[in-house]
Formats: structure tokens, C-alpha cells, sequence
């Protein structure tokens, strides 16, 4: 539509606002939002020690699938979901679990220096702290 009042000269029309992606959902993230919901903590996942981070998954196919169902692949298993915890860990989001404090060695990891939120008591659920939008999937 053309705007006449400045004397014959045409202008365009406004461009359309652009329409942002939701901001992705990291694995880590998602952990955090599993560690913090009582349906999940300590029967799908477990805080070995949450003064310094450390955590196991209980049910790694059930973590899987429900990652899976967040992530909108049905067929994601724990080892493909292994892929986006080595990327975590390798990108600072999760660390490596000291080996002399007794952990297990299978399935127990680390909130790394980049992982946020995960330390902090708030009276604010943890998936809108950390922007883990929408539910979590259901067992």
C-alpha cells in the first residue's frame, strides 16, 4: 500500500517483524529440569552430591526417550543422546566427576563452569529459570 501525502512520492511498507526460534533446549539444561521436578528426582535421575554438582541418571532409557520426546526425534536412544553429553562436557557445560570421591563410574556427571542456575535455590520452578519452555515429557 502506497502513501500519497508526500506529494506523489511512493514509499514501502514496513517490513514485517521477524519471528524468533525459541531458544534450543540444551541436554544439560534439560538434566537440571528433570533434577528439580519430584517426578523425576531420584527415580529417573538423582543428585549424588548438589553442593558440588554431581548427578546420575537412574533410568538412561527413559531419560532417553524423554529427551527424545523433547527434542522431537521418537527414535533417540542413550547412545545417540550420549553424543549431546560429550558435547556438553566438552563445551564446559558438564565437567568430569572426581575420581577419588567414590562415584560411580557409569552414568554420574558434573554441572560444568558454563552450566547456570544449577546451585541457586529459588522459589521460581527451575524451567523457568534456566527457559526449558513448555512441560516436561511424561514417564
Amino acid at each position: 500500500m502506497a502513501d500519497q501525502s508526500d506529494g506523489g512520492a511512493t514509499t514501502k511498507p514496513l517490513p514485517k517483524p521477524r519471528r524468533t526460534k525459541p531458544r534450543a533446549v540444551h541436554l544439560w539444561q534439560f538434566m537440571l529440569a528433570l533434577l528439580d521436578d519430584v517426578k523425576y528426582n531420584p527415580d529417573c535421575v538423582k543428585w549424588l552430591n548438589r553442593a558440588d554438582g554431581v548427578f546420575r541418571i537412574v533410568q538412561s532409557a527413559e531419560i532417553a526417550r524423554m529427551w527424545g520426546v523433547k527434542k522431537n526425534n521418537r527414535t533417540m536412544t542413550f547412545e545417540k543422546m550420549s553424543r549431546s553429553l560429550r558435547w556438553c562436557r566438552d563445551n564446559g557445560f558438564l565437567a568430569e566427576v572426581p575420581k577419588n570421591r567414590g562415584y560411580p563410574k557409569k552414568l554420574c556427571f558434573r554441572f560444568g563452569k558454563l552450566a547456570e542456575h544449577w546451585n541457586e535455590t529459588s522459589s521460581k520452578p527451575i524451567n523457568e529459570v534456566i527457559g526449558v519452555s513448555g512441560p516436561l515429557p511424561s514417564t
